[in-house]
């Protein structure tokens, strides 16, 4: 019946197959351009939860050095805090 049905010398059959092949090709591009955002958004986050770890490490090291340096005794701190090393940088170079 749609094969008999006629618009402006088109078929209907015709104009409903052309609209389902657009809506394909539509679909297909809208996928794989939706495919290429999640892959980059993937990388960005990698990188990003790298930097926060390494951030984290550095803070980590950082107040481990402080809390050694104030435990120790008053007369010995700028020792500890000016050698490399020393015994407070050692312990904050644990992981």
């Amino acid at each position: 019946m749609l094969g008999k049905l006629a618009a402006h010398g088109v078929r209907v059959s015709d104009m409903i197959s052309l609209l389902t092949f657009v809506g394909v090709i539509v679909l297909s591009i809208f996928s794989w351009k939706t495919a290429e955002a999640i892959t980059e958004h993937k990388i960005i986050t990698i990188d990003s939860n790298k930097q926060m770890v390494d951030s984290i490490k550095e803070a980590a090291a950082a107040t481990r050095l402080m809390t050694c340096i104030l435990s120790v005794a008053q007369e010995r701190r700028e020792n500890e805090f000016t050698q490399l090393n020393s015994f407070c940088r050692s312990m904050s170079r644990l992981p």
